[in-house]
C-alpha cells in the first residue's frame, strides 16, 4: 500500500469514472499489514 491508501484508492477510483463516497480501513490500529478497506463508489 501506498503512504496513504485512502489517496490512492479514489486516485484509482476516479480514472475508472467512479467516485469515492465511504473508506473504511482495518488494521491500521494493530500496526500490522496488509491493510484492509472497504470502499463505497458511486459512477460520475
Amino acid at each position: 500500500m501506498s503512504n496513504d491508501p485512502k489517496v490512492a484508492v479514489e486516485s484509482f477510483l476516479k480514472e475508472c469514472g467512479l467516485k469515492m463516497t465511504n473508506y473504511i480501513q482495518f488494521g491500521e490500529k494493530l500496526d500490522i499489514e496488509p491493510f484492509y478497506c472497504i470502499v463505497e463508489a458511486e459512477k460520475l
